[in-house]
């Protein structure tokens, strides 16, 4: 990794590896942010390769965020880079979901594992570093999943995750930071992962270098 500078702000991209996490970290890497990038999948480097190609310095974390012990390894790297993260983007695959009563336990409850639990850790982690400093964006994107079956538990945790951001706007008031939700209902022909990254991308990019005032001296 290169020296940072007050030029290029530092971005966290959980669900890396592909899918909206991808596409989001391309577009954020061309705007002007460096970026730490976390997923268990073994695209994970093809998808770091692809940011610096695009000017970023990268840091990627290979970790499981459906484990207690993955969440603190993604912010342990962060805290160890030290450099101030402004903005969010907190991702997850949804899978191929299926009929809730088809599916097992284990698979439902790693689900909320991954797509509840997960966010909770790092927005409180992440939060508390953006209020102290007076800036920031979190975004929590859920992706719908584009399938003919059910996908019962994933869609509950994304209502959870609009509920969520709600209650955190309306705590977090003037603190300079901002929390949304980017959620949807699953089924066939849903929201492509590349126009939900767009969408992200605008939320997260007034903290980008190319939006910021010039500065002199």
């Amino acid at each position: 990794m290169t020296s940072p500078t007050d030029t290029r702000p530092l971005a966290v991209v959980t669900g890396a590896a592909g899918g909206t996490g991808l596409e989001l970290a391309a577009l954020l890497a061309e705007d002007g942010f460096d970026l730490v990038l976390a997923d268990a999948g073994e695209n994970l480097p093809a998808a770091a390769d692809e940011a610096r190609v695009r000017g970023a310095d990268v840091l990627t974390v290979t970790a499981d965020l459906a484990t207690a012990q993955g969440n603190e390894q993604l912010l342990n790297a962060v805290t160890a880079w030290g450099r101030a993260v402004v903005a969010a983007a907190l991702t997850a695959d949804p899978g191929s979901g299926g009929p809730f009563t088809g599916s097992a336990a284990e698979d439902d409850l790693r689900v909320v594992d991954l797509c509840v639990a997960s966010p909770v850790r790092l927005a409180k982690g992440l939060l508390r570093h953006m209020t102290a400093r007076g800036e920031g964006t979190l975004v929590l994107a859920a992706p719908p999943a584009d399938t003919t079956g059910a996908a019962t538990v994933y869609d509950a945790s994304a209502a959870f995750l609009d509920v969520f951001a709600g209650r955190l706007r309306g705590e977090l008031g003037d603190t300079g930071v901002m929390v949304t939700a980017l959620t949807g209902t699953s089924g066939p022909g849903t929201e492509d992962p590349a126009r939900l990254a767009r969408r992200a991308h605008r939320l997260l990019a007034q903290h980008g270098p190319r939006r910021r005032p010039a500065t002199t001296g």
